[in-house]
């Protein structure tokens, strides 16, 4: 009943892995190992479809190691290791169908121990496996190691590289590959040595490329010196549409110049074929380790890879093996087991397997160049080493002596029927020996200590595309990157400058850098006024009060001064008609002075014509001064000068013109005025009692509130250097005082010249003094509003433009006239010829019935002779 109960357990678990499957090669020994790697692509149909030539390489290395082992004296002595093959064409589905084979043939093998007589008849049942070699995907690798895990089989892979691997939930799993998180660290370091900022990310839609993205993201998220644009996922089916659409995406994105492709062999094959129909070119590709590898991949799509960068496991020699593989034949593999060696030749020779057909293929072929490239890459020295990792597990057990071994009490595991994986699995984690890739052990996670990788760059090499190994990349503690930027060859073979890839370029000087959102930002240049002097600028500095921006807002200039200088047009006009009134002034003074006991000097008041000449020499000089840059000194000079000179000219114009209408005796003069005003004896001291007025004023000015400099700043426009008469309401209040005695006198003046407009012709200078106060007036009425509510350069313009205008008109209204009589009629400066003025002005005025009367001694003055001095110079009129 046992035996029949036994026999239909088997029936119903319908076990048929038998010998000839297509899809296994089967050695026995005392151990067996487990083997699950792709010897065939899949097809659209997840079925086996093209021959996979690397796989016939990983098989070739296994069985060379295994039978290395089997030879060495001191590894596993008198102990044959066997291996059973599968293909599982890189389909997770027929991964796990064999893992689940693996399972239920320990399981048959542990039901039937002991019974010798079941064994026999089962005689497709194979030796159990103490351990599994495989997968070469992650996504495989994840399922078929979870299966594993419940039977307690370890599986060690020396290809699968998820993080998602090196969780708790895979106790079970191992590997002698670097994890992804060390292939994301060493991208990063590649992303950051050439400054690339902005990129995209192309993964498959498994384990792989999920847990190598989210390690992408993670380092982007920790070193915060780049960004992932978009990142895009490769899937399983219904494919191609999608992967238009992400070429198509990755072509309108035009500032994304480098594209992380993170996949395996069949979907990168089908995108880069996609890119290249649709010419994706102008872009860096950083490929992970599983493309890397294939060089016949890349070599279909060098239009858009040439220049590419790619992460590949550092190329350890197995000088032994590739010695092997290269002195393969036609003949030898015809020998050999390896029943995968006919897909190979009849596939690179373009031959057929069968001896003695037309195009048989020809036995002295061996493993060329070609040939060694399309079975052997960089995977191999790891596979190697796992092969030994798990040869020296079980070797330890067969060594082990009590009570050293590592199960409870130190109790040794059995040896006796099979080595059971749970004993490999415990004995696989105290592993450590030296490897083809270096020191082998490996941490609670299943992972090596170590890691390293190469860094290539695929570039042509004579007729064809190779990759060109251009740096390393060393991981542990180190994380050191070291590259030669010189190897590298670009996509564009002229560009010698390293690829752009960022959002937004750097902000230049002039202009600062908004916030910066997923590694983009904008430009602004900064606000008028303000510089920046670095690109990507977060901020815009201002600049200091009298200083501008310069028009790229890099630096900071002086404001231009708008003072008019001594080198301008209108400075050099005002300096020119300044010395030509201060030449008349000097020529003026000169005839007076040279006719000064004529009649008609006399009668102008020789003293006070002087004094007047004077103060229009100062009044010309006021000038000069608005024209000169103001100082603390200057202001204070210049606001009292121009009061006190126009102060001092309106009073000798008063008193001349009351001189007259005394002279006259128009009864316009109250005698008390006429006695103590318009005396001849008292009028400069009449004139000092008259400013003196404006000199206290300016006295007060000057101690309680002086004009001072100002520095009038429009920013970004200008700075004009004036002076200011005030900085209190007081000081305003004294100038608007000395302005309103200014303009008091100046109005009273003018009363009295028009009231006398009717004197003799040649006496008549009342109508000029008239004019000279009109013209004084007006000057004033200009300039006063100008200088209290404008600013800027014309200020000066108007004040110098004024000042001329006052001297002027007192020099041409007062002494003109004059001069024209003295220098070209000197005959009506005679004492006849004013005698009979007079005599013509009383006659009319006695027509129009008018009393003018000549005050005391005007007679005697004009009747004297013209010789005699003492006469006519006792009155001065």
């Amino acid at each position: 009943m046992v035996r029949l109960h036994l026999l239909l357990l088997w029936v119903t678990l319908q076990f048929e892995p038998g010998i000839s499957n297509p899809r296994r090669f089967y050695r026995p020994g005392n151990v067996t190992l487990g083997v699950i790697l792709p010897l065939h692509v899949k097809n659209p149909q997840d079925k086996c479809g093209e021959f996979y030539t690397f796989g016939l390489g990983y098989i070739e290395a296994i069985m060379f190691a295994i039978d290395h082992i089997n030879n060495d004296t001191n590894l596993l002595p008198n102990v044959t290791l066997g291996f059973d093959i599968r293909d599982y064409c890189d389909t997770p589905v027929l991964a796990m169908e064999t893992a689940n084979d693996f399972v239920k043939s320990n399981y048959l093998n542990d039901l039937y121990e002991g019974q010798t007589e079941l064994k026999i008849l089962l005689d497709n049942l194979t030796a159990p496996i103490s351990a599994v070699i495989g997968t070469e995907d992650s996504s495989s690798s994840t399922l078929v190691s979870s299966l594993l895990q419940v039977a307690g089989i370890p599986t060690i892979s020396p290809f699968a590289t998820s993080e998602e691997l090196s969780s708790p939930y895979y106790s079970t799993f191992f590997r002698t590959i670097p994890p992804d998180g060390e292939q994301a660290k060493a991208m990063v370091d590649i992303i950051e040595h050439y400054g690339w900022t902005y990129i995209a990310a192309v993964v498959i839609d498994h384990s792989y490329g999920r847990y190598g993205l989210r390690a992408l993201e993670r380092e982007a998220y920790d070193r915060r010196t780049f960004c992932i644009a978009f990142s895009e996922y490769l899937t399983h089916s219904g494919y191609k549409g999608k992967i238009k659409a992400i070429v198509r995406k990755l072509k309108v994105a035009k500032n994304i110049k480098v594209v992380v492709l993170w996949s395996n062999y069949e979907p990168a094959k089908r995108f880069l074929a996609e890119a290249t129909a649709q010419g994706l070119e102008d872009r860096t590709f950083l490929i992970s380790e599983a493309i890397a590898v294939l060089e016949e991949v890349l070599q279909e799509n060098s239009a858009i890879l040439k220049g590419a960068l790619g992460i590949r496991p550092y190329l350890f020699t197995d000088e032994p093996l590739e010695q092997h593989l290269r002195g393969m034949t036609v003949k030898g593999t015809r020998l050999s087991a390896n029943p995968w060696w006919e897909d190979f030749w009849t596939n690179h020779l373009n031959c057929s397997w069968k001896t003695g057909s037309k195009d048989a293929c020809d036995d002295d072929a061996k493993v060329d160049q070609e040939a060694f490239s399309k079975i052997h890459n960089a995977f191999i020295p790891y596979l190697t080493d796992a092969v030994y990792a798990l040869a020296y597990a079980i070797d330890s057990i067969y060594k082990c002596k009590e009570p050293s071994g590592l199960s409870e009490k130190g109790i040794c595991p059995s040896t006796r029927s099979i080595i059971k994986p749970r004993d490999t699995l415990r004995y696989l984690r105290n592993v450590t020996f030296d490897g083809i890739t270096g020191r082998i052990q490996f941490t609670k996670n299943g992972d090596p200590f170590s890691c390293s990788y190469d860094i290539v760059n695929f570039q042509k090499q004579g007729h064809r595309y190779a990759n060109v190994k251009v740096g390393t990349w060393i991981g542990g503690t180190l994380n050191k990157l070291t590259i030669n930027s010189t190897l590298i060859k670009w996509s564009d073979p002229e560009d010698t400058e390293n690829p752009v890839s960022v959002c937004s370029q750097s902000c230049p000087p002039g202009s600062k850098q908004t916030a910066t959102v997923s590694c983009c930002w904008e430009c602004i240049k900064c606000p008028v006024g303000s510089i920046s002097t670095e690109y990507s600028s977060q901020n815009c500095s201002q600049c200091p009060e009298q200083h501008m921006s310069s028009e790229e807002g890099t630096v900071c200039l002086p404001l231009p001064v708008i003072n008019i200088t001594w080198s301008d047009t209108s400075a050099v006009i005002f300096t020119i008609l300044t010395a030509v009134g201060l030449f008349g002034t000097c020529v003026t003074f000169a005839i007076f002075l040279k006719n000064q006991d004529t009649p008609l000097v006399k009668a102008s008041n020789r003293e006070l014509s002087f004094f007047l000449l004077f103060t229009i020499a100062l009044c010309f000089v006021l000038t000069l001064l608005h024209l000169t840059q103001p100082s603390k000194v200057l202001c204070c000079i210049v606001y009292p000068w121009r009061y006190f000179v126009s102060t001092a000219c309106v009073s000798v114009l008063f008193l001349k013109k009351n001189r007259l209408v005394q002279a006259f005796q128009t009864k316009i003069i109250p005698n008390w005025f006429r006695h103590y005003v318009v005396d001849p004896r008292r009028q400069f001291l009449v004139v000092i009692l008259l400013n003196i007025v404006e000199v206290i004023l300016t006295v007060l000015w000057l101690a309680i509130d002086p004009p001072h400099e100002h520095q009038e700043v429009r920013p970004q426009t200008h700075v004009f250097h004036t002076c200011l008469p005030f900085r209190t309401r007081v000081g305003m209040i004294l100038r608007a005082v000395m302005f309103s005695y200014f303009i008091f006198l100046s109005l009273v003046a003018s009363i009295y010249a028009f009231k006398a407009r009717h004197l003799p012709e040649n006496f008549n200078e009342a109508r000029y003094i008239g004019f000279a106060m009109y013209v004084l007036l007006i000057s004033w009425f200009s300039f006063y509003p100008v200088d209290s509510s404008l600013e800027g350069f014309y200020t000066t313009i108007v004040a110098c433009a004024t000042a001329l205008v006052t001297a002027y008109g007192l020099l041409l209204c007062i002494f003109a006239p004059k001069l024209f009589v003295i220098v070209l009629h000197p005959e009506q400066n005679t004492n006849e010829f004013i005698k009979a003025e007079i005599g013509k002005f009383t006659t009319s005025v006695s027509q129009i019935k008018m009393r003018v009367q000549p005050a005391s001694g005007i007679e005697n003055d004009c009747c004297c002779s013209v010789t005699d001095e003492h006469c006519c110079g006792k009155t001065n009129l």
